[in-house]
This record gives C-alpha cells, sequence and structure tokens, in this order.
C-alpha cells in the first residue's frame, strides 16, 4: 500500500491510498528537507501546516503534474506516516521501486534561484554542486526546478554536471544497467550525500543492491553500513553467484526479494509443479483479492526459479488480470 496526492478540480489536493502493485501514473518530487518546515502526514490530514515553506513544494509537485497530465503524485514528507515505525521502515525499503515505477520525477532545487529577468532558466548558469550533491537521482525520467518552479534542465542535458559533481557514471544516468558496476562503485555514489539522519545515508542504497533492512536509528553511519554489507553478502551467499558485482535488482524482476517472506510452502510447491514442467513452456494467473499476497507469492516464485536458473529465458510480469489474459493462459491459481 503507498499513498498519493490526487489533485482535485479546484486546484487542491487529498491523500488515497492505492494498492501498491496497482497504482496509478504519478509523479515524484525529489527535494532537501527543511528542519520545521516540512507539512507532515498528519499535519496534512488535519489541513494544518500551509504556513510552511514545504507547502509551496507540495503544490509545486501536484500542480507541475497536471501540466504534464497526471492526477497524483508522491511526496515523501507528507504521503508517509512517519510515526509509524511499521510504515516508515516500509516506505524506505521501498522508495528504490517507487522512483523507479513514477512517470516522472521532479527534482525541486529550493536553494536555486533564477532572477525574475531571466526568461531561459535553462541557460542561466548557476552554482550546482551543493545542489546536485545533495539531490537524489531516480532512474525514470527526471526533470529540475528552482525554487520559483522555473525548469532548468533534464537529468540528459545536465548529465556532465551531475556526472561532475556526484561521480555516478554517465552511462548509469543513460540508462546502463546497475549490474556492470561493483558494489565499491555504487557504495560511494552516496559518500558525498549528505542527509538529516546520518543512517539514511546508507539506508538510501537499498534499492540500488536489491536488499531490504530493518532501521535502526541511532546506530550510526558505521553500524548501518555493517548490517548493509553484511546483507549483501548474505544475499550473494544465498544465490550462488560468483562476485558481489552481479547482486541487484534481476534484470528479468522488477523487484527486490522480500527477504521477510516466509510460509506458503505448498502454493509455492504447486506452482513449481506447474509451471517447471521439463521442456514446456507454460503460464498461469494467479488471483484473488486485492491485498491477499498475490505478487509477493509470485515474486518469491520467481527468484527461487531463478536460483535454480530455470528462468533464464522466460522473464516473468506483474500486470493487472485482464479477461482475455485468464483465457489465454493454461491454469488460473485462486487464493
Amino acid at each position: 500500500m503507498m499513498r498519493l496526492l490526487k489533485r482535485l478540480s479546484g486546484g487542491d489536493f487529498e491523500l488515497i491510498s492505492v494498492n501498491d502493485d496497482d497504482s496509478p501514473p504519478y509523479a515524484i518530487l525529489s527535494h532537501t528537507w527543511t528542519d520545521g518546515q516540512e507539512v507532515t502526514y498528519n499535519e496534512l490530514v488535519a489541513s494544518t501546516g500551509k504556513g510552511k515553506t514545504g507547502y509551496a513544494k507540495i503544490r509545486f509537485c501536484v500542480n507541475r503534474a497536471a501540466e504534464d497530465g497526471i492526477e497524483y503524485s508522491w511526496v515523501d514528507t507528507c504521503c508517509i506516516d512517519r510515526s509509524t515505525s511499521t510504515e516508515l521502515s516500509t516506505a524506505i525499503n521501498s522508495m528504490f521501486r517507487w522512483y523507479r515505477r513514477a512517470s516522472k520525477c521532479y527534482v525541486y532545487l529550493s536553494d536555486i534561484s533564477v532572477p525574475e529577468e531571466v526568461t531561459n532558466a535553462e541557460a542561466f548558469r548557476i552554482t550546482w554542486e551543493e545542489a546536485f550533491r545533495r539531490k537524489l537521482l531516480a532512474p525514470a525520467t527526471v526533470e529540475f526546478f528552482s525554487k520559483e518552479g522555473k525548469r532548468l534542465g533534464s537529468r540528459i542535458s545536465l548529465e556532465q554536471e551531475i556526472h561532475e559533481i556526484t561521480e555516478i557514471p554517465i552511462g548509469l544516468l543513460r540508462g546502463q544497467s546497475l549490474t556492470e558496476f561493483s558494489v565499491e562503485e555504487r557504495m560511494s555514489w552516496a559518500a558525498k550525500r549528505t542527509t538529516t539522519l546520518k543512517e539514511d545515508k546508507v539506508y538510501c542504497l537499498l534499492g540500488i543492491f536489491g536488499v531490504f533492512l530493518s532501521l535502526i536509528y541511532g546506530e550510526g553511519e558505521v553500524y548501518a553500513t555493517l548490517r548493509l554489507r553484511e546483507e549483501i553478502q548474505r544475499r550473494q551467499d544465498g544465490r550462488g553467484t560468483e562476485g558481489l558485482q552481479d547482486l541487484t535488482v534481476s534484470s528479468l524482476l522488477p523487484f527486490p526479494r522480500n527477504e521477510l517472506f516466509i510460509g506458503r510452502e505448498d502454493q509455492l510447491q504447486y506452482l513449481e509443479q506447474f509451471l517447471l514442467f521439463p521442456n514446456t513452456h507454460r503460464r498461469m494467473t494467479i488471483c484473488g483479492l486485492g491485498g491477499c499476497g498475490k505478487s509477493a507469492l509470485a515474486l518469491e516464485f520467481a527468484y527461487r526459479a531463478l536460483a535454480r536458473h530455470v528462468l533464464k529465458n522466460f522473464p516473468a510480469f506483474v500486470a493487472p488480470a485482464t479477461a482475455q489474459m485468464l483465457n489465454s493462459h493454461e491454469a488460473i491459481f485462486c487464493l
């Protein structure tokens, strides 16, 4: 489950909850937090916090998305109830996936101001170093905006500046696979990043390595880094890969594996007996009520099959079922 901001006809917006596996197209905001000025989930629900500077960022994201024909938006300050530790942990472990799935990513640079007399903001030369050093470069389409909401450029048009400041390879900015970079290279991308909470400097890397960690604020950066490396090593040992550079979200699978998945062995065995039949290519639809764990079951099965090297040539897809799809598959498995 994730929350989104839905823009209403009058220009206002409201929070709604959507199925994480079947969310509508949405835009996402990347920004720098300002202590005491961000609008929280509870404040938005109570219709307070409009006097904070952070409210302007939320309205910018919603309005800009509307200009791009997108009805929904996601902003981390108000779409996550941070007073609930379970929800916060789930959100941080899902963050990389949410950014990947966003139709647009708007990077709001509150410390970059473009004078009113400048008509072409993209040609306005500014100091990018402090701006890019702190920004999350989402894998989706990324556009950069000034404090006034003027478009400064895209990840493509600004790739050289981004590379020079963050040391993220230009090839990666253009879509090169994460599997082509070693663990140490990927760890280095966050070396210059500054965060309000020092542990977040490590937690922001979870999606890059396709791992899950419980959040322990107060453990410090050193111990968080140690736990991350141990989890990477554990995943590498469990999958039997030859090198750590191969550890990432599989190119065949859209999401990282849920290391907290337990049970359901009978259902997994049934899937294996039907789908992994020798010398055949079979298709199955898994159906059931929302939230019963269809995607979780399918993903766990796919990772187990990958570990046995039986899905090398058979990519897996997670999509809403249609009548045509149901009729075309050899079996329907209802949970």
